[in-house]
């Protein structure tokens, strides 16, 4: 018997079967949001994913429902986490961007936009969008949401400014700046040394327990301060890291003018070494009580952290109940 079926007609048999199966299937995919960019339930963020078109990227990972992980190496600045958290929580549409502007701002955030992705769990992101520009009258930034073809102008309400400057994309600028965080309790001993004109008035403060202290040289303390010194390590935190301008360089080969060893009841063993801080134009003091000009900037130093470990910038007033004279804890 002759095949009534042509090899055409089987062809297009097949297409058309094809085609109505990719369109059943489709309609069961969940259709992207172009507009949700916000994530309401912040405390089920489990990992925050941000980089840009060059090499910078950020990692940031929840360990508990106060401790985060910047890529795998440092502590978070719990405020920074904070800012962002509220960031992804708080921020709403404003506008689309207009159709006479939307292959311009595509094209940029083609080549400058950053990534970012939100994760509850292990598996796929529950929200990736990119952030472009800032919008044309500096309140937002431009976002478009992964799979989707429209960008909107994105801000926060009340918030007068650009969205993307939380979504931080220096490392150094992730990590706490604490320094040390110790009750006072928990010390053993302060040792402060000097090593320019104050060296003769370098000191040694240790606690046998939390109602005496013994000074080094001996003489009679005043406990008062020797309290306060003590405290002065419950949150001792710098402004930030060192980065590599030329005054930092500078400050990298300085000789330290003072070294705080602080001992731990429990044995361990952290030390700061002190350099000055150049005086600039901006430095507030530019002349010392004798009316010369001041040689370094004595609102800021450079602090080295446990044999070179870190190189921090820290303010004089996280300091001036420790950089005393042993006379000053003398009853």
């Amino acid at each position: 018997m002759r095949n009534r079926f042509s090899l055409p007609f089987l062809v297009g048999c097949i297409l058309l079967i094809g085609s109505s199966v990719l369109t059943s299937c489709n309609l069961f995919k969940p259709k992207v949001d172009e507009r949700d960019f916000a994530v309401s339930d912040t405390a089920a963020i489990q990992k925050i994913f941000i980089a840009d078109k060059g090499t910078r990227t950020i990692e940031l990972v929840r360990k508990n429902a106060s401790v985060w992980t910047v890529n795998g190496k440092y502590p978070a600045r719990p405020d920074a986490i904070r800012i962002l958290l509220e960031t992804i929580k708080e921020i709403r549409v404003n506008r689309p961007v207009p159709m006479n502007g939307h292959n311009a701002v595509i094209k940029d955030m083609a080549a400058n936009a950053i990534k970012v992705a939100i994760f509850t769990g292990d598996k796929d992101p529950i929200r990736t969008y990119y952030i472009g520009g800032v919008a044309k009258d500096y309140n937002g930034n431009y976002f478009l949401m992964e799979g989707a073809e429209h960008p909107f102008v994105v801000e926060i309400p009340g918030f007068d400014g650009f969205v993307s400057v939380r979504y931080i994309l220096d490392e150094l600028d992730w990590r706490n700046r604490t320094i040390m965080a110790y009750e006072p309790s928990d010390l053993h001993s302060v040792k402060v040394q000097y090593f320019d004109e104050r060296a003769n008035e370098s000191f040694e403060l240790l606690a046998p327990d939390l109602n005496h202290y013994q000074l080094v040289p001996e003489a009679p303390v005043n406990e008062k301060k020797c309290a306060a010194l003590f405290e002065s390590f419950r949150n001792l935190n710098a402004i930030n890291y060192a980065r590599h301008r030329p005054q930092d360089e500078e400050a990298r080969k300085k000789p330290p003018f003072a070294e705080l060893t602080v001992t731990a009841n429990n044995g361990q063993v952290r030390k700061i070494a002190l350099i000055h801080a150049d005086a600039t134009d901006r430095t507030k003091q530019q002349f010392d009580p004798n009316g010369k000009p001041m040689s370094f900037d004595s609102e800021i130093y450079y602090a080295w952290v446990d044999n070179n470990a870190d190189f921090l910038l820290i303010q004089d007033f996280m300091l001036r109940n420790i950089l005393l004279n042993h006379k000053d804890f003398v009853k």
